[in-house]
């Protein structure tokens, strides 16, 4: 997710801009484009995106596929209030 121009071989290289490298043009804020995913890689990605926006993302990923690296704790970016409710 979030490739950028960077290809990773052996992995569907997903960004919202068509960039050498990219497989698929994709704005993950607005759903997966996958019915079935193993794994899922960012690498400093989901502090580009706005908290809910995040929060939605992974939401969608399915329990034990996400990985990542790089990205600060949503708290350093942003703080939800006692009782905010999470995106449907």
């Amino acid at each position: 997710m979030g490739c950028g121009g960077t290809h990773l071989p052996g992995w569907v290289n997903i960004d919202r801009e068509r960039l050498p490298g990219v497989d698929l043009v994709a704005d993950v804020t607005q759903r997966l484009p996958f019915e079935n995913v193993e794994a899922v890689f960012g690498e400093h990605f989901l502090d580009h995106l706005e908290v809910w926006d995040a929060l939605t993302f992974l939401a969608e990923v399915p329990a034990g596929a996400a990985s990542g690296r790089g990205a600060p704790p949503v708290d350093s970016q942003s703080r939800l209030g006692v009782g905010d409710a999470l995106p449907a």
